[in-house]
């Protein structure tokens, strides 16, 4: 069963788990030649990768099979939805349409992506106050996003 996890993946460790998640099973040898076409990482730090998100119980290793089998312990949506949701959590409320405005115009979006924003905009348009209050300081206040 795929479950939540509230421990952290490291930039590092994101990379290997794409490709999990990517390829739904894999080896050991075919992360190290992706990662080693990808990046110079040698394949011992992509070995000690894959045994650091096995200890933290986002891989599973099937190792009665030869060669060892892995795969992802952890729903690829879900996990990226926990980041997001911990990465906002931390600013400043006033602030985050900014932010947000200023992730969408970085980001390759496809048209139905934008599609997809542009409505949920309208919706949340009829309930939105007027404006997002600094939380800052544990109460509201004018200021916020220096």
């Amino acid at each position: 069963m795929i479950e939540e996890k509230t421990q952290k993946i490291s930039p590092a460790e994101w990379e290997i788990m794409r490709i999990v998640w990517t390829l739904g099973k894999t080896t050991v040898q075919q992360v190290i030649d992706i990662m080693t076409k990808k990046s110079d990482w040698s394949p011992s730090t992509i070995k000690t990768l894959i045994t650091r998100l096995a200890k933290k119980d986002f891989l599973a290793k099937d190792e009665t099979t030869r060669p060892m089998i892995l795969t992802a312990k952890v729903a690829e949506r879900a996990t990226m939805q926990e980041e997001v949701d911990a990465m906002f959590a931390n600013f400043c409320a006033h602030c985050t349409g900014d932010i947000l405005t200023q992730l969408v115009n970085n980001l390759t979006l496809s048209q139905a992506d934008l599609q997809n924003l542009a409505e949920v905009a309208e919706t949340k348009k009829v309930d939105a106050p007027t404006e997002v209050q600094c939380n800052c300081l544990g109460e509201s206040h004018e200021m916020g996003c220096n």
